[in-house]
């Protein structure tokens, strides 16, 4: 008997210890149960400290402790992120809110965390030439890129202006000199880069930013594919943790990031540059006012509205299964129906109590109705044995005082009795 309860007790524990196991050994392993496979990151630009919080992750062994082999690689403008994630060249992969126009044309991509919360797109014009405003580029040429197309052309569509009116151009690779040389008025481009460049080189610019004009886009947000999602969804929810805390990192240690991007990732930019772009981004990403990563699904409708305000986007296009959700979401169902379940069984409780609480009232009344009409009765009938009993006094007084008596006749006897009194 002994051994049997000894051997449940290590069957009970043996299956607490592994349901208590933390989420980064549960799921880092593949279906042969060996390591995971080395895993890549495409960045959307050249290494600088846009991407600082991904290289914190690596150095400061974030990925590592979760499990994952990393490898960070960089972008450029011959680098399609997109079709690099898609093909699985790239698990994960770096990129803005075009993501959600991606998505409408098909591709299966699932966004994990909007980094920066507010774009960091703009249009760039020298400010020699007196443009300050989107009005004033009106009649004038203006580079974009198509991924910046709905976020600029919404920011002229809020001041009234059609596209029409504008001479748009694509960019193209010397776009930033020909901007120097006065040969285009503005071409689409970072407030975290350019505005620094071209001070740099004797040129101060004006930025026209849409936010400024009620067009609030998301900057850059990591995101995969449903692919990924469905083969290692372990995977994905520990890169994201792993990336998130990378980037909390590199912004409460910005100087430290600086010198690691500058000696490791042989950044375009100097120093100067770097902290910059630090000082800028840090101002969008907000951490201290939200969470690092945070996303609000109203933005993200607000955004495909604006894309399909420009055709870009199918009017019944929706975001289903786009925004990824950090509960898992077997979990996330069993806390949706625990919920429902506890609303049910509080509303029931409520209909009790108020019923038993109704009944009791009614009772009560009822007791308290007949109480009274009891009380009343007793006091009644007090009343009359008082007054029967003052009348029988009355009546003997008169007796004894009168000298007369009374008789008892009985009918069945015929005896009469004379009582005296």
């Amino acid at each position: 008997m002994i051994m049997k309860n000894n051997l449940l007790a290590l069957i009970f524990f043996s299956f607490l210890g592994i349901c208590c196991l933390p989420l980064s050994t549960q799921g880092n392993t593949d279906s042969t149960g060996s390591n995971p496979k080395q895993i890549h990151l495409q960045l959307k630009w050249l290494h600088q400290f846009q991407f600082a919080g991904y290289y914190a992750a690596l150095e400061k062994g974030f990925y590592k402790d979760a499990g994952l082999d990393v490898i960070i690689d960089e972008g450029g403008p011959a680098i399609d992120v997109a079709e690099r994630v898609k093909s699985g060249t790239a698990s994960f992969g770096v990129l803005a809110s075009e993501l959600a126009w991606k998505r409408s044309q098909g591709e299966p991509f699932v966004v994990l965390a909007a980094i920066i919360q507010h774009s960091i797109r703009a249009i760039i014009v020298r400010s020699d030439t007196g443009i300050a405003s989107p009005a004033d580029l009106v009649g004038k040429k203006v580079m974009l890129t198509q991924n910046e197309y709905a976020e600029i052309l919404s920011m002229f569509k809020n001041e009234g202006i059609q596209k029409e009116k504008l001479t748009i151009l694509e960019v193209t690779k010397d776009g930033n000199d020909k901007l120097l040389r006065g040969e285009i008025d503005g071409i689409n481009g970072s407030i975290a880069n350019q505005p620094y460049m071209f001070t740099q080189k004797g040129v101060p610019v004006n930025t026209i930013r849409p936010i400024n004009y009620g067009i609030d886009f998301y900057g850059d947000c990591l995101f995969t594919t449903e692919k990924e999602m469905k083969d290692h969804p372990d995977r994905v929810a520990a890169f994201r943790q792993a990336s998130l805390k990378g980037w909390e990192y590199a912004l409460n240690n910005r100087e430290e990031l600086i010198d690691l991007i500058v000696k490791k990732y042989q950044a375009i930019g100097s120093r100067e540059q770097l902290r910059f772009e630090a000082d800028t981004l840090y101002q969008l990403i907000l951490p201290n006012l939200v969470e690092v990563g945070h996303m609000n699904p109203g933005r993200w409708n607000r955004i495909v509205e604006a894309y399909k305000d420009f055709g870009f986007i199918d009017p019944g296009f929706s975001l289903k299964d786009f925004i990824y959700d950090p509960i898992p979401k077997p979990l996330g169902e069993l806390f949706f129906w625990l919920f429902v379940t506890l609303i049910g069984l509080s509303s029931l409780a409520s209909i009790a109590i108020f019923i038993l609480w109704a009944f009791n009232r009614k009772l009560t009344k009822a007791v308290q109705h007949k109480t009274l009409d009891l009380v009343v009765e007793i006091e009644l009938r007090k009343q009359q044995q008082l007054s029967l009993r003052e009348r029988e006094e009355q009546l003997a007084f008169v007796l004894k005082w009168s000298q007369l008596g009374f008789w008892d006749w009985n009918l069945e006897t015929n005896e009469v009795k004379r009582n005296p009194y």
